[in-house]
């Protein structure tokens, strides 16, 4: 993992389900030990934003895959802990057939290499570990970047280039409520610079991921265009990111009102988590 980190220093950990409550305890905790940024709640506590990662990690629902693990930010890389996934192994009903495997002995097993395969690329991996970076989103109606409320006040500057049709517009919005608006060059191209401590503090989520969208509208028509997200930033004034999860870290910027106060250090380390 630190080697991992040391090439891909702003990353979130989305660790596949083991489905065993025990190994799954020890691993998270290995992952706090290593300030490591994840989305990790596979053992025992399941908010919603946890139980949708999980479904997107379903054998049976890959279709879902990039409508959560894809839109993290810091962005997320997918590990999986062969030595437990292997072993208890999946029935291949329903699975589609391009991620079965059949083995030496006739028994067809999932693979979930090959089901990571057709929406992800392996980017590391070992005899036992492989580490996986989504593939881009298509161009969709909406496209999305998650992130906690923590992250943006550590990294208030946000800059995005989001393609569309050309000479269209391309809104923004913070958990549904639009702050912002951008028309395309002949290009196709919108850019975005948003200081995040302009935006209210209502409109921040507390107990939740923020979603940031993005949605596009032709000129003249004012029909749905659609949209894709080509890069995706959130620095603080100096242009640096700053892990809200490092060691002895503190918030940059006042809460929002009525928040009580905690250092990011003595937060949990579950990058979607939120303070209580």
């Amino acid at each position: 993992m630190r080697r991992l980190f040391e090439v891909h220093p702003i990353r979130t950990l989305v660790g596949v389900p083991i489905k065993e409550r025990n190994m799954e305890g020890m691993r998270m905790f290995s992952l706090v030990k290593g300030d490591f940024p994840y989305v990790y709640a596979w053992c025992g506590y399941f908010p919603p934003y946890s139980e949708n990662l999980c479904d997107s990690l379903n054998p049976l629902r890959r279709d879902r895959f990039h409508d959560h693990i894809a839109s993290l930010y810091p962005p997320g890389l997918v590990f999986v802990d062969h030595a437990y996934i292997s072993a208890r192994g999946r029935s291949p009903v329903g699975v589609p057939e391009d991620s079965v495997r059949q083995k030496p002995d006739g028994v067809k097993e999932f693979d979930i290499d090959l089901w990571l395969s057709k929406v992800a690329t392996m980017v590391d991996a070992d005899s036992r570990f492989s580490i996986w970076e989504p593939k881009p989103l298509p161009p969709a109606p909406l496209a999305v970047r998650r992130f906690r409320t923590d992250v943006a006040r550590m990294n208030p500057m946000i800059s995005a280039v989001v393609t569309a049709l050309p000479e269209s517009v391309v809104r923004i919005a913070l958990n549904g409520q639009e702050i912002g608006s951008a028309d395309t060059d002949t290009a196709g191209v919108a850019m975005f610079h948003l200081d995040s401590r302009s935006v209210p503090g209502h409109l921040w989520s507390r107990s939740a991921p923020n979603e940031l969208s993005f949605s596009g509208q032709e000129r003249p028509s004012s029909g749905a265009a659609s949209v894709q997200i080509r890069d995706f930033s959130m620095l603080d004034d100096k242009g640096l990111y700053n892990d809200p999860c490092a060691p002895y870290s503190v918030a940059a910027e006042p809460l929002p009102p009525n928040e009580p106060y905690r250092p990011a250090g003595s937060a949990s380390r579950d990058i979607m988590a939120q303070d209580e």
